[in-house]
């Protein structure tokens, strides 16, 4: 079996160009280009690169809306990975110093430097590194509640210094939509902390309202950054919206199927057992909703679509299990439906838009089939005793393709049918 792991350079290009973007609007020593027209190109400093904003870019594809779209997944991947924090250690007696626990706090970290990179091509080098280290604490403290009887209030004051971090970036800045949004995700996190940390089957759709909070965070930052900032497009117009949709739900559906194969492992390999089913309960939801999003208007080939992605889940299921058996029949056969489900979803997607065809569609899934197998495959060797932990990394992989393609599909949502 060959796989191979999605590079990140496809989503990295598009954050470097949003960070080149910013950093060329807000740098003090750059001439004012607040007077600019929307594609004009300003003069760089000394010793910076010029940002040209590309005439005639997709609404989808706008500096705007990559912003959003960065933010969205990035916000939504800390409180899966937090979570899964606290999940690891819980099955080490609530160890964080597991290695298991550690590689996902390293994952988590890794992840949050990301956020704080594009916060910090807003605002400077010094804010991001100012509000990695208020991030950090914010979430260092739901990780205490969960395992070390943190409290609800330490929870509060860390998330309002996230806050006040960011105020003190853009004191002109509305920052209301952001703190809203974090307060009522940090509700989310606190029970579900507790069910990660008890290992509780209720975890995983728990942990999925957190997560759904995170989208309008997103929102608010950008919004509030782009105000500020000479950006091409518009972070709110429904080609933004719709990308920063399938961001969010693609990315998600690919981090609970990455906890639903490790609960998997951890069950022996039976996929009914209440680990498991709790968190294919919440892929079940984001399945449904996942559909709705990508065909809104046929009813028909929405449930399509879904049965199509339901199905490809239980085909991963199939190939951890017989990974774990060693059956090499069974491995080829999951294979096999892994490929078809590609074949199958671009049939569904190119029967209902014309920007779609099947083999484009396919192509464009092999990276996420391609990182949820290279995902089952670390964590069964990892069960058998394997070093380092690659999981983790490997898993936020899988989630980067999923940001990936939300991009490619959004655009062939939303592409003029004429």
């Amino acid at each position: 079996m060959v796989t191979r792991t999605p590079s990140r350079a496809t989503s990295l290009m598009a954050l470097v160009a949003v960070v080149l973007l910013l950093a060329t609007a807000c740098s003090d020593d750059d001439e004012d280009v607040s007077e600019l027209p929307p594609n004009a190109t300003a003069t760089p400093a000394a010793g910076e690169t010029s940002t040209t904003v590309a005439a005639d870019e997709p609404p989808g594809e706008s500096a705007a809306a990559s912003l959003r779209s960065d933010l969205t997944g990035l916000f939504e991947e800390q409180v899966y990975l937090t979570g899964f924090t606290v999940q690891a250690a819980a099955a080490a007696d609530g160890d964080l110093d597991d290695p298991e626990a550690a590689a996902m706090a390293d994952a988590t970290a890794a992840s949050s430097v990301e956020l704080s990179d594009v916060i910090g091509a807003a605002y400077g080098v010094a804010a991001g590194v100012d509000f990695n280290e208020a991030w950090d604490a914010h979430q260092a403290t739901l990780v205490d509640f969960g395992l070390r009887g943190g409290t609800a209030e330490a929870v509060t004051t860390a998330r309002d210094a996230v806050v006040s971090t960011l105020e003190g970036f853009d004191p002109e800045g509305d920052f209301s939509t952001v703190a809203a949004g974090l307060e009522a995700s940090d509700g989310e996190m606190l029970t579900t902390v507790e069910e990660l940390a008890s290992q509780r089957p209720a975890a995983a759709v728990d942990l999925r309202a957190a997560a759904d909070e995170m989208p309008e965070v997103a929102l608010g930052l950008a919004d509030v950054i782009a105000s500020h900032s000479v950006l091409e497009g518009e972070v709110d117009s429904p080609e933004s919206a719709l990308r920063a949709d399938l961001t969010g739900l693609m990315q998600e559906s690919a981090l609970l199927t990455g906890l639903a194969l490790s609960e998997i492992v951890q069950a022996d390999g039976d996929s009914s057992a209440p680990g498991p089913r709790g968190v294919l309960a919440a892929i079940d939801e984001n399945t449904v909703a996942l559909a709705e999003a990508m065909v809104p208007e046929d009813e028909a080939e929405r449930d399509a679509f879904g049965e199509v992605w339901g199905g490809h889940i239980g085909d991963f299921e199939d190939y951890i299990t017989a990974v774990m058996a060693d059956e090499a029949a069974r491995i080829q056969e999951a294979e096999d439906a892994i490929v078809t489900f590609r074949d199958d979803l671009g049939v569904v997607l190119s029967d209902t838009y014309p920007a779609f065809t099947r083999e484009a569609v396919a192509e464009e899934l092999v990276p996420h089939t391609d990182s949820i197998i290279a995902v089952a495959d670390a964590l069964v060797a990892e069960a058998d005793g394997a070093t380092p932990i690659e999981s983790p990394d490997l898993l936020r992989a899988a989630a980067l393709a999923m940001r990936d393609a939300a991009r490619y599909f959004a655009g062939g949502l939303s592409a003029p049918t004429e």
